[in-house]
């Protein structure tokens, strides 16, 4: 992903939740907030309450969320 991203002309920041869904949900409004130009996203093994929601309001700021590992 890192090399693909280079190629392309962007720099990857990383953030890991360890499986905690609130921290999860914390990145992902960092990530809005830092206003990045798309989100790869190895969703937690139980997402929070309010997950799909926040995915969705990513989705409305119009920045490509991208799943890998698990989908929702």
């Amino acid at each position: 992903i890192q090399e693909e991203a280079a190629r392309r002309g962007f720099e990857l920041v990383l953030a890991v939740s360890q499986e905690d869904a609130a921290v999860e949900q914390r990145h992902i409004e960092t990530f809005l907030a830092m206003r990045v130009d798309g989100i790869l996203l190895s969703v937690t093994h139980v997402p929070g309450p309010g997950s799909v929601a926040l995915y969705q309001r990513v989705a409305d700021f119009g920045v490509p969320l991208v799943f890998f590992d698990r989908l929702p």
